[in-house]
Formats: structure tokens, C-alpha cells, sequence
């Protein structure tokens, strides 16, 4: 390996880089642009979450209410955090 790629590596693991910086002298692209943001949601996590309420609503249309009640407590379907059997015993008796 060329002693320039060294040097130019090591200077790398000893500077903060701005995620603004260009990845190459010639392109557009910065660091920014290639840098994984392990907390933001993947494009499909994003639609599926978005399409969910109204699939749900959909497949519990031709249940009763007492039906709809029982899934929703069941499996936390209205957003909440999910129901123990206990808790959804005690609700419906």
C-alpha cells in the first residue's frame, strides 16, 4: 500500500470528519449521504406502519363489536401495549 493511502487512513482514525466532507474529490456525495442511522426506520417499516391501521380496520370491519373488542385487547391492535389473558378476562366478564 502506498505510504500516501497510509498516511491519509490513519489521519482518518485520529480526526473527527465533518459528515458534510466530500467521499471523493470528483463526486457529489458526502459521508453524510453513506452513513447508516441505526435509529431511523426502513423505508418499508415506514409503509407498512403507515398502511397498518387501515389493513386492521379492514379485517375487523365484518366482526361484531364484542369480536373486534376481544382481538384488539388480544393482540394491543388500538396501539396500546398488548393485554394478558388475565387483564382480558376480568375486561369481558
Amino acid at each position: 500500500m502506498p505510504e500516501d493511502k497510509i498516511t491519509e487512513a490513519l489521519r482518518f482514525a485520529n480526526e473527527p470528519l465533518s459528515l458534510s466532507e466530500p467521499l471523493r474529490e470528483d463526486g457529489d456525495a458526502e459521508l453524510g449521504d453513506v452513513v447508516e442511522d441505526r435509529g431511523a426506520a426502513s423505508p418499508f417499516e415506514v409503509a407498512a406502519t403507515s398502511l397498518l391501521p387501515d389493513e386492521i380496520a379492514r379485517l375487523l370491519a365484518p366482526l361484531d363489536e364484542r369480536e373486534r373488542e376481544i382481538l384488539k385487547l388480544r393482540f394491543g391492535l388500538d396501539r396500546e401495549n398488548q393485554e394478558l389473558w388475565k387483564k382480558l378476562a376480568n375486561t369481558l366478564t
